[in-house]
């Protein structure tokens, strides 16, 4: 998991885990009926609970929202920290900037650098640094909870590099109390939903909250609930869907029961110590929560008018699931010094996330693919609903402010704006019998009924309104025939113009025409040319060359005449060298 905000808190671990959990999975669930609300807050709550989840019906139903953590100590200690990241556009749109140090060393000494470039993307939200984990819940999950308790499926998705705050925003700190703020998106989602069952009001409602938590390490999926269930397979099936054959499901009646169950689900998890983090996941974590409400009754009066057969009890059940994945960080071995088994587990992470990568770009591209990857990995096939299926998915992605993550942070970045693509189609998970398809069917008739007779009585309303402010108009004939003339002579004088202006285009081209010929011939002229003078100075160079030589053969000759002794026997000599130069003379 990836470590909290500050660097120390890596080393704190949640040790208080002794105590099991109120269930297991051969438990047998029994479902408790919903107490009544408090007092005015919690109807209040209610309320706004429903406000978030009206406007969560967005284009696609898959948002993705950037969070930017603070910068770490040892990252503000550097001397070569810049602040790279920034939020624009009413948090709507960030910027990464390429900064580059200075090429001078005593500029590198000062912390000077030098902005390159600029990477803006847009998202439906980007936190800033300053952002707290209450904000951040608000904006990513209460919609996708609200999602959940009224019969959706709802996914929210942490990704990024590793130590960029994942498990810190999912889980929080372990070691706070049920009110501080540093709760992640987890604690405060289950408070949520048995927050909405104490304030139901209804007695014929009850509901069922069950939880399982499993991790993916080393493509091997596990129990964190229940370690011994290693190597599980992942099923699906018409009634149920995707699920994990084997997966053991806990029955929780409150928070803290929750809390227990991340507590020990955590402790057994797969984390080790690299460079880039105290504390890293070393593999994937989905915490799933199954919220089921039923509703039933008995026909009352106004039912029973239909016939006898509608005589008896009702009964509708509402099926939620909410997946709360927690990915590991996607690693460069160089800069997290990962060897050995570390390596290992890194090669599978990053393929794993690149088979994500591979099903993103399937879903997004333009023209549609007939396969979407999803069986490459065992990350894609449990998300398979959650990434184009029935489903409402969050993504946040994490990112460093730091200049020397930039790498890591622009990637991330590409990533999440390609995943805003994706297009999900969430269906209501609900199971009715007969008799509540057919109370629900008079509700809606009766419904349109009402709606029909208001639209005639607007109509006959208008209808009259017409009548009486009926007014005839009658054209002249005349001036409605000078008025086609006129239009006909305009029309004309326009196409007179547009003819002119089409022969001048021809003319233009014609003229084009000829310059292109003319510069044609231009340009044999000039190569052929450009021939002849090569010609020339080949010869002559090798005129030049000729003359050399004979100038060379001339002044060794002189110099043999230089060398010859005075006297008879000089005249001889001279004589003799002479002589073959007289024809040269």
């Amino acid at each position: 998991m990836d470590a909290p905000f500050s660097s120390s808190f890596s080393a704190a671990r949640w040790a208080s885990a002794a105590a099991g959990p109120g269930g297991g999975g051969g438990a047998s669930f029994a479902p408790f009926h919903a107490e009544a609300p408090v007092g005015k807050a919690a109807r209040a709550g209610s309320a706004s609970g429903a406000a978030s989840s009206a406007s969560h019906e967005n284009e696609g139903h898959f948002s993705v929202v950037i969070r930017i953590r603070p910068p770490l100590q040892r990252e503000l200690e550097s001397p070569a920290w810049h602040h790279a990241v920034a939020v624009q556009q009413g948090h709507a749109q960030v910027t990464l900037q390429e900064i580059v140090p200075e090429p001078s060393a005593a500029d590198r000494a000062c912390g000077s650098a030098q902005v390159v470039n600029h990477h803006t993307f847009a998202f439906d939200h980007v936190f800033d640094q300053g952002s707290s984990q209450p904000e951040v819940y608000e904006g990513t999950a209460r919609e996708s909870v609200a999602s959940v308790l009224q019969g959706y499926n709802a996914t929210v998705l942490a990704y990024g590099p590793t130590g960029t705050g994942k498990t810190y925003t999912m889980e929080g700190c372990r070691l706070i109390g049920p009110g501080s703020d540093a709760r992640g998106i987890i604690p405060r989602s289950m408070e949520d939903v048995f927050q909405h069952i104490r304030q139901c009001r209804d007695p014929r409602r009850r509901f069922l909250v069950r939880a399982s938590y499993l991790q993916i390490y080393n493509e091997v999926i596990s129990d964190l609930l229940k370690p011994d269930r290693t190597n599980l397979m992942i099923r699906e099936d018409k009634r149920r869907g995707i699920f994990i054959d084997g997966l053991s499901e806990w029955l929780c009646r409150s928070p803290a029961e929750v809390q227990t169950l991340m507590g020990h689900g955590s402790a057994a998890r797969a984390t080790a110590q690299t460079n880039a983090n105290d504390v890293s996941s070393r593999s994937h974590a989905v915490f799933m929560v199954v919220v089921e409400q039923s509703e039933a009754g008995t026909a009352g009066e106004s039912e029973l008018a239909a016939g006898p057969a509608d005589h008896g009890a009702w009964q509708a059940v509402r099926v939620g699931r909410l997946n709360l994945v927690d990915l590991a960080g996607s690693e460069r071995p160089r800069l997290t010094g990962a060897t050995g088994q570390r390596l290992e587990e890194t090669k599978k992470i990053n393929q794993s996330l690149s088979a994500l990568g591979n099903v993103i770009s399937a879903l997004t591209e333009r023209r549609a693919r007939q396969h979407i990857p999803y069986r490459d990995s065992k990350l894609t096939r449990l998300l398979e609903d959650s990434l184009g299926g029935n489903c409402r998915t969050t993504m946040m992605a994490m990112v460093s402010p730091a200049a020397e993550s930039f790498a890591e942070s622009l990637c991330t970045l590409k990533f999440a704006h390609r995943a805003k693509a994706i297009r999900n189609s969430p269906r209501l998970n609900e199971d009715v019998d007969h008799r509540t398809m057919l109370r629900r069917y008079e509700t809606e008739v009766r419904r349109l009924r009402a709606e029909l007779k208001e639209s005639q009585d607007v109509r006959e309303s208008q209808l009259q309104l017409l009548q009486q402010h009926e007014v005839y108009e009658v054209c002249d004939d005349a001036g409605f025939a000078e008025e086609q003339e006129r239009a006909r002579a305009e029309q004309e004088l326009r196409l007179s113009d547009m003819e002119s202006q089409r022969c001048s285009l021809e003319e233009d081209k014609a003229q084009v025409a000829r310059y292109k010929q003319l510069l044609l011939k231009q340009r044999e002229i000039m190569i052929a040319l450009t021939q002849r003078l090569q010609e020339r100075d080949e010869a002559i160079l090798a005129l030049q060359a000729e003359v050399d030589i004979r100038d060379r053969n001339l002044a060794e000759l002189r110099w043999q005449a230089q060398q010859v002794p005075t006297g008879a026997g000089a005249s001889r000599g001279v004589a003799g060298l002479c002589a073959p130069l007289a024809p040269a003379q």
